[in-house]
């Protein structure tokens, strides 16, 4: 007997989903025997089984959709911010220091927007450029910047700091700058909504990582983190009492390196060389249905502490108006668009 429209469309729906009749059977409780007579030919189903068939199967079929649009929208925001992250070192003496930092342009400049505790404030402001190494995109080595850094300057109470590199500096490193409408002054961020984290840890425990000559080797395996932010009223029970938090100038989160986090083989990067990355969120409220737009995901802080193993788990960002208040200071001439930054008020 020739196929129903019904039963082309069924079989078209089960390869497209790669589900067996069995399953598909079981779940709309209808007789596996018949269902596969049905895909022959045979009439043995009715009308009613034969929707709840075609519902189930696209049902299936979407929500896979959903999934992978999603898998796709997180791929695609992870590269938005690997494109614009780099990984760097300073030079000092015979050893080595090492950060994340992300690439920013105000008006005709650009910045490695960073830490302060990395770069130190014994290198400021006029740092020789050749105690600063950049890393090219790709290429497991960190590399002297020679005349691309310009100056370094840090606010080490606030605990940020910048390199202030050659207009297209970025793009010679196989990178790509943010301009200034992909920062928020977002305060604390918006507790409980997803944030990301793109940085480059220490992967090896090897003590020479730590003492690399000029041009070094060094693993720039990256990690990347997504997690929702802590209210203020929630950072007590993470409060650890040699870093006191300050709600004009933190962002907190939880990060257990032996809970939160998990690796195939059980070994968690030391997070050392992440100090310096940027705290990402999305200023609008994304539903689960949502699509996410990683053009929408602003640049709103700069991950500097994380708890030493004796102390509770929790990882602290600063708010990204302070290492703009940096640059404005520095750089008067670009105030006016420093000033153009949008900002979004925290929950009290």
């Amino acid at each position: 007997m020739p196929l129903s429209p019904a039963a082309r469309r069924i079989r078209k729906l089960l390869r497209e989903t790669r589900l067996p009749v069995s399953s598909v059977a079981y779940y709309c409780r209808v007789n596996r025997k018949r269902l596969n007579s049905f895909l022959s030919g045979d009439r043995l189903v009715s009308d009613r089984q034969i929707a709840a068939v075609l519902r189930f199967l696209n049902r299936e079929l979407e929500t896979r959709a959903q999934s992978d649009q999603h898998r796709s929208e997180f791929d695609a925001i992870w590269h938005n911010l690997a494109e614009r992250s780099l990984r760097y070192a300073v030079l000092e003496g015979r050893n080595c220091r090492e950060g994340t930092g992300v690439f920013v342009r105000i008006a005709n400049q650009e910045f490695i927007a960073t830490c302060g505790h990395v770069l130190k404030e014994d290198l400021c402001p006029t740092a020789m450029p050749q105690q600063v190494l950049l890393a090219r995109k790709g290429i497991t080595r960190v590399e002297e910047a020679g005349k691309s850094v310009l100056r370094v300057n840090v606010n080490g109470e606030m605990d940020v700091g910048y390199i202030a590199i050659v207009p297209g500096t970025s793009e010679s490193l196989g990178h790509q700058a943010i301009e200034i409408d992909r920062i928020c002054n977002f305060g604390r961020g918006q507790p409980g909504r997803n944030s990301f984290l793109w940085g480059y840890p220490d992967w090896s425990e090897a003590p020479h990582n730590h003492r690399m000559s000029k041009s070094g080797n060094v693993d720039l395996q990256p990690i990347n983190y997504a997690f929702p932010l802590l209210a203020a009223d929630e950072w007590g029970d993470l409060e650890d009492s040699r870093f006191p938090f300050k709600k004009s100038r933190d962002i907190v989160f939880r990060y257990d390196r032996h809970e939160d986090l998990k690796c195939g083989d059980g070994t968690l990067p030391n997070p050392k060389g992440m100090s310096g990355c940027g705290l990402w969120q999305g200023i609008t409220r994304i539903g689960p249905n949502d699509l996410w737009v990683a053009e929408d995901i602003k640049l709103i802080g700069i991950q500097c502490c994380v708890g030493r193993p004796d102390s509770p788990p929790f990882a602290r960002c600063v708010q990204i108006h302070h290492w703009l208040s940096l640059v404005a200071n520095d750089f008067p001439s670009l105030r006016r668009a420093i000033g153009k930054v949008k900002t979004v008020s925290s929950p009290p």
